[in-house]
């Protein structure tokens, strides 16, 4: 491998490791009812500039990839096209023409990794390392119910004390719910389920046993961190993962995987140890905070009702807004400025939110063409990552899975730069 090569490789890792950490300038404030909207206010991202190095080295030194790049070119290329045109009839065009370039970064990484010689096993370490990372931070400040400010690392002050914080409610006052360096907890619950995931695949494939264990530890601080967010998308994301996981385990013993019976041994017992961390941190958590699950599980509560109730009044707003536009869509990015110039006027800022399922969302940004690209695209990763007769653990299926759960119940794949590149 030249040095070139190495750069790319050890750059991308490095990508991938810092993709959770908001350090941006902020390029122009944008307001929308009278107050700055986080969804239209332009930001340049520290990991923009690394991923625009690392997709000039791939240019001019990364190897070819056309035959690798076929799944994915047309739906990808769909999206872009249509993202593209929806400029014109945007009621924004300037947020329109952030949220093309926002789609085209998430291409551009795409041609990126398949033009740079790292294997999947790298990346997904990468990916356990920043999980790791992330939820020992989410944990400490779970802990000290706090987090601080700083401009360098991209962090805001989260005190439950103050309202908008996402918290938890109960009679003994409100608990922080840890957003680790993302902008809410329930980005880093999806970005911890995946790495969750990940984790756990890695555990019980991995053969040699220092890399088992730094593995295991990791599992420990991202189950830790996954559970102190409190999001239950994540959770049942991450569920359904394992699950599957599991599934796939005990059904798989003639593949190469489990090619001898020691191996088959050695391996069952891996699962088992894997699923036992999980099993203790879960027990430790729910002896411990039992009483802040309730509220979240039983969907009971003042703030509980009142995130139903929201998120319902969006979804609305969204298919008020697919009606008239159903064919060509409001535009990418253009969902809160047409739901204020076209829905309702009165409302607050804060109050003008995407609906939180990514299709539903594609569908009122850029039309029934716009969906249909989307849903080909998930169909194209399950056919492209589906696992072949006899291979090993599907890890690269499993995250698209864990993508596909988490994208029914949010759209921060959709509307927030690092998300975008992790989708």
């Amino acid at each position: 491998m030249t040095t070139l090569s190495k750069i790319q490789k050890w750059g991308l890792l490095l990508f991938v490791f810092l993709l959770p950490w908001q350090t941006h300038y902020l390029v122009k404030s944008v307001t929308l009812a009278g107050g700055v909207s986080e969804y239209l206010s332009i930001k340049l991202f520290g990991i923009d500039l690394l991923l625009g190095a690392l997709a000039l080295l791939a240019v001019f030194h990364g190897e070819t990839v056309i035959q690798e790049m076929r799944a994915r070119a047309l739906p990808l290329l769909g999206l872009l096209v249509f993202a593209f045109f929806s400029i014109v009839w945007a009621d924004d065009a300037l947020a329109a023409m952030m949220g093309f370039v926002r789609l085209t970064e998430g291409t551009l990484l795409v041609f990126t990794v398949l033009r740079t010689r790292v294997s999947v096993t790298e990346l997904l370490s990468a990916l356990v390392l920043a999980g790791a990372v992330q939820g020992a931070f989410a944990l400490v400040q779970f802990i000290a119910q706090s987090s601080f400010e700083s401009a360098w690392l991209g962090l805001a002050l989260h005190d439950p004390s103050v309202p908008g914080t996402a918290v938890i409610e109960t009679l003994t006052g409100r608990w922080l719910r840890a957003y680790g360096a993302f902008t809410h907890p329930n980005v880093l619950g999806g970005f911890l389920a995946l790495a969750f995931v990940a984790a756990a695949g890695l555990c019980i494939q991995e053969r040699r046993r220092v890399a088992r264990v730094l593995f295991g530890i990791a599992l420990v601080f991202i189950t830790s961190g996954l559970l102190v967010s409190f999001s239950r998308a994540s959770w049942l994301a991450a569920a359904i993962g394992f699950a599957v996981l599991a599934g796939w385990i005990v059904s798989r013993r003639s593949s190469p995987l489990f090619q001898t019976q020691t191996e088959s041994r050695v391996h069952r017992y891996q699962f088992m140890t894997t699923s036992l961390i999980i099993i203790i941190i879960l027990a430790l958590f729910t002896t411990a905070f039992g009483d802040l699950l309730s509220p979240r599980l039983s969907m009971s509560g003042r703030i509980e009702t009142r995130s139903i109730i929201e998120r319902s009044d969006f979804t609305r707003d969204a298919f008020d807004l697919i009606r008239t536009r159903w064919a060509t869509g409001v535009g990418v990015a253009n969902i809160t400025p047409a739901m204020y110039a076209k829905v309702d006027s009165t409302r607050k800022v804060y109050a003008y939110q995407p609906p939180h399922n990514l299709f539903i969302l594609v569908f009122t940004e850029l039309g029934i063409a716009g969906l249909l690209m989307m849903i080909f695209l998930f169909i194209n990763l399950f056919l492209e990552r589906a696992p072949k007769q006899g291979s090993a653990l599907p890890l690269a299926s499993l995250l698209v899975l864990v993508l596909l759960v988490l994208s029914f119940f949010d759209h921060y794949f959709w509307t927030i730069p690092q998300a975008i590149l992790l989708f």
